[in-house]
């Protein structure tokens, strides 16, 4: 069920007020307090290489963004959210784009995320960033085949 309005607004706070502002601001400490700091709280990006287990292995893989960016914007419309009891998961569309020297790039991501309720801060436990298919055309249930 949708969550009421406390939890959705301190949910939001959590991805971004922490999360989304440390990782634009590249403020690893605030960005770092949005995660349960568990070895199995884990991201699952949009690289092949880029399935993160564990606190220390987000805490590195952030890092790595910052070394090979010298801008990062990111935009996000505010997150779907739902509940039960201790456990929230959210959804959002967003915009991303990064300057690397003269190259900017810019797409349209996903976001989703399982927070869990710890005293009285939500944490991000388990999140997912995924690029839409370029190549499915809307009303499509499927990309073309590669051939």
């Amino acid at each position: 069920m949708f969550a009421d309005e406390t939890t959705t607004a301190e949910v939001r706070a959590t991805l971004l007020d922490r999360y989304l502002k440390g990782y634009v601001q590249r403020d690893l400490d605030l960005l770092m307090s949005s995660f349960a700091p568990e070895a199995d709280s884990t991201i699952l990006g949009t690289g092949d290489d880029e399935r993160m287990v564990g606190y220390e292995t987000i805490r590195n893989r952030i890092q790595r963004d910052w070394r090979q960016s010298d801008e990062i914007q990111w935009e996000w419309e505010p997150p779907v959210v739902a509940s039960a009891g201790p456990v929230a998961w959210t959804l959002s569309e967003t915009q991303f784009s990064a300057r690397m020297g003269s190259i900017r790039v810019s797409f349209k991501t996903r976001v989703t995320a399982v927070l869990e309720l710890r005293g009285d801060r939500w944490l991000i436990r388990q999140m997912h960033l995924s690029i839409p298919s370029s190549g499915q055309t809307e009303g499509e249930s499927f990309p073309p085949p590669l051939e």
